[in-house]
């Protein structure tokens, strides 16, 4: 009986690729399990369209925020308005908010705050939100229609940290 000897490169290939993906999927997992410090993930994100915007500032425990987005209505199509944030709530990495009311607009958000791709704070998506927006539109009775989507809001590079890095070479 012949006994099949397997090839060592091939054996060798096998087990780099094993070790080089269990370790990936550590790092992964490790990185998503980092706290997130409250303080840390104030800035800016992206919004719905291009151009818009959410702001996130947290100081002292305390939420203040809004949101830039250009209006859609008749007398304010493509003019920038700001909603500012009515209430918000930052528990652990959990984030709910509701905006004020601008031109029978208003927002509501329940989701959560997550390490983005971003290597560091100076690249985009550094940390992301994402959870379910609800946007509240009311007609011509003040009445109020609901319509809810799933988003992710991407955070924009920090310029400080970018100023800082650029100082430092």
């Amino acid at each position: 009986m012949r006994i099949k000897r397997f090839n060592p490169m091939f054996v060798f290939a096998f087990l780099t690729v094993a070790i080089l993906a269990f370790a990936d999927n550590r790092a992964k997992k490790s990185a998503a399990a980092e706290p997130i410090l409250a303080q840390e993930v104030s800035g800016t994100y992206s919004f719905l369209r291009e151009g818009e915007l959410l702001e996130l500032n947290i100081q002292e425990g305390r939420i203040i925020g809004d949101i830039q987005r250009f209006g859609s209505g008749g007398s304010d199509a493509g003019v920038m308005l700001t909603h500012f944030f009515e209430n918000a709530t930052l528990q652990h990495n959990q984030l709910e908010f509701t905006t004020k009311t601008v031109h029978g607009v208003y927002y509501s958000f329940t989701g959560h705050i997550e390490r983005g791709e971003g290597k560091t704070r100076a690249q985009e998506d550094y940390y992301r939100i994402t959870g379910n927006l609800t946007e509240y539109t009311s007609d011509a009775a003040k009445k109020f229609s609901a319509r809810r989507r799933e988003v992710t809001f991407k955070s924009s590079p920090d310029e400080m940290v970018a100023d800082e890095a650029a100082e430092a070479k």
